[in-house]
């Protein structure tokens, strides 16, 4: 059938398929109906877009689709600084934050926890400690992270016989026992 705007009749055609558009398409009585349906506006299709692992649907409803729904899973994305990562996908179809993977350095939220440069589990910005090193002594150091930038390693002092933080002074402030043999 050839429908005209307001969905009246106007002639025949020969279509397999309903499309969506307030029309009996294949003549079998029902308009924007799915195969094997006999029911108005049961027409559905499948739609994804954003690419979720779980794809959606939508409903042809007098003419118009409806819009995307069902959708789950997760959706490849672009994070912080073009790194590549996942986001989770809501039932409509939209997308989260994106997760690119562990916290760095870099004044981002890296793992999609709305804090950048956080420690893990801790929800304040720039907590993020990374570690340095090694020392002259071989031992690690630290840096905390502030706005993207680490700061100078910083090495703890130890009972070595070693100047762990490189002042020039050996051991100092620490009351180091010799070990008994």
């Amino acid at each position: 059938m050839v429908c005209d705007w307001f969905g009246n009749y106007t002639g025949c055609r020969v279509a397999d398929l309903e499309s969506c558009n307030n029309c009996d398409d294949n003549g079998d009585g029902f308009k924007d109906n799915d195969v094997g349906v006999r029911q108005d506006n049961s027409l559905v299709s499948v739609c994804n877009p954003n690419a979720c692992s779980v794809a959606g649907h939508k409903t042809c409803i007098n003419g118009a689709w409806s819009s995307c729904s069902g959708c789950g899973g997760t959706a490849p994305c672009t994070g912080c600084r073009n790194k590549s990562g996942t986001t989770s996908c809501d039932w409509n179809c939209g997308k989260g934050v994106c997760n690119v993977g562990p916290e760095t350095c870099n004044d981002c939220d890296d793992n999609a926890d709305g804090y950048q440069d956080n420690a893990p589990g801790v929800p304040l910005h720039n907590s993020l400690t990374l570690t340095c090193g090694p020392n002259v002594c071989g031992q690690a150091g630290t840096q905390a992270c502030t706005d993207g930038v680490p700061s100078t390693c910083v090495f703890a002092e130890g009972c070595n016989n070693c100047d762990d933080d490189s002042d020039g002074v050996v051991d100092e402030g620490l009351s180091c026992q010799p070990c008994d043999l």
